[in-house]
């Protein structure tokens, strides 16, 4: 999941993008699990249970004039089990649309999902 998301981040020429989990924390041990990617690069995620909303703010900060066609944020969530072999399981999705008719990011922009 981390290297599709380098993926497709990297497509995003001259422009960061974050993405800010609300109201979890990376520095609360509790809620936060670390990851290790195929290429050995780790990254802790957090951890939500199945009765706690998951809301998320989008950054995007262009470093210059950025036209696009839409923007379109996917949520997936995904269960991975580790033993002989990886085992992932999608349990849900969700899907939204900012800016559908395109346009032109020329300043920070924040999207609430």
């Amino acid at each position: 999941m981390a290297s599709m998301m380098r993926k497709i981040l990297e497509k995003v020429d001259s422009c960061n993008i974050d993405v800010i989990f609300k109201g979890k924390s990376l520095d609360s041990e509790h809620d936060t699990v670390t990851d290790t990617s195929q290429e050995g690069q780790s990254r802790k995620i957090v951890l939500y249970n199945s009765d706690e909303p998951v809301c998320v703010k989008v950054l995007i900060k262009p470093g210059k004039r950025i036209y696009h066609q839409g923007i379109k944020v996917d949520f997936i969530g995904q269960i991975v089990v580790m033993n002989d072999r990886e085992e992932r399981t999608e349990f849900t999705s969700q899907s939204k649309k900012f800016d559908a008719e395109g346009g032109e990011i020329n300043t920070d922009q924040e999207l609430d999902f």
